[in-house]
């Protein structure tokens, strides 16, 4: 069966023409749509900034998208409520850091932090906020095992830097800290997390404290480190704890 179509090119100019038309038209009308929404954030940011009544800056702060203009709102505002509903709006991780490094109101600094996931700024607060409260907030959401190595050796409140060391998994890192604690009880947390038998042999051979050396101790497989405990361990019943544990890898 075949359909037969007259063609006419005045029509088919017409139809042409009425694509074209269409296309432009809603090309014309998206961009037009995209710069108004860009015009309307920077004339809300203006409300925002320079309205003098609290409550249409609210309006305008509530209906600001923009990240940059989230931030000079929650920077400047005078009025704590209002930076509040800013912060709150705000994802931006460069934006958070500011703010939770230089506001003053220490519960928009807390809002501030809880929103943070950028491990170098969670780094950046844990190792200068001076609430410790707020130091704890961000160490609990950091993993990042340089910065928590860092925190682990530099922070002054002890119950900080236990937190750092219990999430703490690379071996180095806890090496180091089962070396520089001063805290015995620190320490010992760190040897526990040990697997490293280098790392367990250092420790068997330098640590002062005897229940820490055979913490260590108990840990170690490897047969070399454990004939060098046998050959220069002070501690007799330490030598015998290695000594028993020789040749127990090979069966």
């Amino acid at each position: 069966m075949y359909i037969f179509i007259n063609y006419n090119p005045l029509d088919m100019k017409k139809i042409l023409y009425l694509i074209f038309s269409t296309s432009f038209l809603f090309l014309f009308l998206t961009t037009k749509a995209q710069n108004s929404i860009i015009t309307d954030q920077i004339e809300l940011g203006i409300i925002a900034s320079n309205e003098k009544d609290p409550k249409l800056r609210k309006i305008a702060i509530e209906k600001i998208t923009d990240q940059i203009e989230l931030g000079i709102i929650a920077s400047n505002e005078e009025d704590p409520k209002l930076r509040k509903i800013a912060i709150e709006k705000i994802t931006d991780q460069i934006e958070l850091g500011i703010i939770a490094s230089n506001e003053e109101d220490p519960k928009l600094r807390k809002i501030a932090i809880e929103k943070i996931t950028d491990q170098i700024e969670l780094g950046n607060i844990a190792s200068n906020e001076e609430d410790p409260k707020l130091r704890k907030i961000a160490i609990e959401k950091i993993t990042d095992q340089m910065e928590l190595g860092n925190i682990a050796s530099n922070e002054e409140n002890p119950k900080l830097r236990k937190i750092a060391i219990k999430k703490i998994k690379d071996q180095m890192e806890l090496g180091n800290i089962a070396s520089n604690e001063e805290d015995p009880k620190l320490r010992k947390i760190a040897i526990e997390k040990i697997t490293d038998q280098m790392e367990l042999g250092n420790i068997a051979s330098n640590e002062e404290n005897r229940k820490l050396r055979k913490i260590a101790i108990e840990k170690i497989t490897d047969q070399m480190e454990l004939a060098n405990i046998a050959n220069n361990e002070e501690d007799p019943k330490l030598r015998k704890i290695a000594i028993k544990k020789m040749g127990k890898s090979k069966n």
